[in-house]
């Protein structure tokens, strides 16, 4: 079930981003916002854990499908979706 907001597609934009190991730094001039704004999509939607950024299930369920975070390399581990921790060369987040 994914939403629609104003600012969400600006924060799925981060999430995925982070999801890949991108650091927030280089998603804000990525996105031409502040860092601080992007820490904060971040932040409010889970948090990293042994090097990887994990995606709180809940927020995953309002701003993704399930098939566009198993694209992203996501895996579900109960009650968070972990991405692989690390950049890829040519990703089209």
């Amino acid at each position: 079930m994914k939403r629609e907001r104003p600012a969400d597609n600006f924060r799925r934009r981060a999430i995925s981003a982070r999801l890949l190991g991108m650091s927030p730094r280089e998603i804000a001039l990525r996105l031409d916002r502040k860092e601080n704004t992007i820490k904060g999509y971040l932040s409010r939607c889970g948090g990293v854990i042994n090097g990887s950024y994990h995606l709180n299930r809940l927020a995953a369920q309002a701003l993704f499908t399930e098939d566009e975070l198993m694209q992203l390399g996501a895996v579900l581990n109960g009650r968070y979706w972990m991405g692989p921790g690390r950049d890829r060369a040519g990703s089209d987040w």
